[in-house]
């Protein structure tokens, strides 16, 4: 694809090469119809278990992120909210900050 505004040295690089350009139309088009493994279709079964493993590793993270998130929301407000994330985040400290006193 060729930006509007090409400098004539890409132009003749574009033509000493005999490189074909596209519209940005036209490049649309063409992503449009390929057919690849982005839906799964065409992907060898070694990265079909690779794709499922991930999707699992996700969705195991987002559940314990909202029991996290539940677990916060039911511990009350103000210092003990603050206590709670704490706890289920881990105690994690500034190093930049330094020490904490």
């Amino acid at each position: 694809m060729l930006g509007d505004n090409a400098g004539p040295s890409k132009l003749a690089a574009l033509k000493k090469h005999n490189i074909k350009t596209l519209s940005e139309d036209e490049f649309l088009d063409l992503i449009a119809t390929r057919k690849g493994p982005g839906n799964g279709k065409g992907l060898s079964e070694k990265e079909k278990k690779k794709k499922d493993k991930e999707e699992k590793a996700i969705r195991d993270s987002a559940k314990e992120m909202e029991a996290r998130e539940k677990a916060i929301e039911a511990s009350g407000s103000g210092a003990a909210r603050g206590c709670a994330r704490a706890l289920l985040l881990g105690n994690q400290t500034d190093t930049a900050a330094g020490p904490r006193q």
